[in-house]
Order: structure tokens, then C-alpha cells, then sequence
């Protein structure tokens, strides 16, 4: 499940993923990312995981569709999380794409990754 986290920067996008991703959940923040390009060239995305359970096949091609055709519009990306395994894949995922500047924080540095995702 995703709900969203608001922020008063109008280009972060905050999101908590807890358990399954559905299509439905991709479809609403596909929405609210195509709704804020509209306003901002540059997009941030923090985004708080206290427990992934997975992403069901439809949900996880609807995202990769989005970040491939938008890759180059997003330029932060603060994942919270005490998952080991989720900051190594982090990591990573910040090295592969040009430009995007990714750190992870553990669930008591949130109000630090907020601060930085914001700044």
C-alpha cells in the first residue's frame, strides 16, 4: 500500500510504502508525478518503507515505464528504511542513473532525510 506524505516544497513528492504494491497505488502516483511536471522541471521523491512485501507484476511494469520515460526529471531521492537489503538495492539504483543524487536514511533520520530532501 502507498499513502502519500505532504511536504510544503511543492516539487517533493513524499510517499510511504507499507506491504503490497498494487497497479492501483502506481496508477496514483503516476497521477501526482505527471500532475507536479507540470509545475516543476526537476521532481524529488522522498519516500518512507517500513516494510516491503512486494509489487504486483502490473504495478512494477507501470513504474518502470514511468521512470524510464522521466528518468532525467528527478534529481533526489531520500529513502527511509531499517531494511538492509532495501538500502544496498538503493544504492545501487543510485549509481545507474545519471544525475540523481540518492541517500538512505534509517526510520530515525527522517526528520533529517526530510530536511535534505526539502533543502
Amino acid at each position: 500500500m502507498i499513502t502519500f506524505i505532504p511536504f510544503d516544497t511543492d516539487n517533493v513528492i513524499g510517499i510511504s510504502i507499507d506491504g503490497w504494491i498494487e497497479t492501483a497505488d502506481m496508477d496514483q502516483v503516476a497521477d501526482v508525478c505527471k500532475e507536479k511536471l507540470a509545475r516543476h522541471r526537476k521532481l524529488r521523491v522522498y519516500a518512507e518503507v517500513p516494510s516491503f512485501a512486494g509489487i504486483a507484476v502490473e504495478a512494477f511494469f507501470e513504474d518502470l515505464k514511468m521512470g524510464l520515460a522521466e528518468w532525467d526529471r528527478c534529481e533526489k531521492e531520500a529513502i527511509v528504511t531499517d531494511e538492509p537489503w532495501l538500502a544496498k538495492i538503493t544504492a545501487v539504483t543510485g549509481r545507474l542513473v545519471p544525475g540523481l543524487e540518492v541517500k538512505v536514511f534509517s526510520s530515525d533520520q527522517a526528520p533529517a532525510a526530510k530536511a535534505w530532501i526539502a533543502a
